[in-house]
């Protein structure tokens, strides 16, 4: 079993970097090559570790593999300084990314080009989140809104604002699916 983690350091200057621990020995196990990451996340079943490295490139890690310094990680999305979150759909044909106040979604076989673009928030994107059925991606943002984008069609997303006066952090759907 293995824990994620972001460290950052007291110097502003110094990227954020990627720690993982192994829950059973409580040791640090991060390979060198995943100490150039910004932010990672697993995926639901646990079989992929995707990240973003500092160039912004999104990377698909095979987790059997995590600690392996010779493995090579599936690469796409060019670089960019603004990419910093990250997500892939519960059925695994999804990955989304968010760039600033873009979302870019990438299907599964086909990384050259995001296959769809969502664009609306008016605040850096600070989360991303599937539904359980993949149908929708939820989005949260320093706009102070949060947004429901339908995989399914281009009609506008249901916009969630109200009640607060501060940007959102993160956004979740209930896991349920109700």
């Amino acid at each position: 079993k293995i824990l994620l983690g972001i460290k950052t350091s007291p110097d502003i200057t110094s990227p954020p970097q990627l720690v993982l621990w192994d829950v059973e020995t409580l040791q640090e196990i991060t390979p060198e090559q995943l100490t150039n990451c910004r932010t990672a996340v697993f995926s639901r079943e646990g079989s992929e570790l995707l990240s973003i490295d500092n160039d912004g490139l999104i990377g698909i890690w095979d987790t059997t593999h995590l600690t392996d310094n010779n493995y090579t990680p599936i690469k796409f999305g060019g670089p960019s300084t603004f990419r910093a979150q990250i997500a892939s759909s519960p059925d695994g044909q999804w990955i989304a990314s968010a760039e600033g106040t873009l979302v870019s979604l990438w299907q599964r076989g086909n990384f050259t080009d995001p296959v769809h673009t969502f664009s609306g928030h008016e605040g850096n994107i600070t989360s991303l989140q599937f539904s359980s059925d993949s149908k929708r991606l939820l989005t949260a943002s320093r706009d102070m809104t949060a947004r429901i984008w339908s995989l399914g069609s281009h009609d506008p997303p249901l916009v969630l604002r109200g009640g607060h006066t501060a940007s959102l952090n993160s956004s979740s759907f209930d896991p349920t699916g109700k």
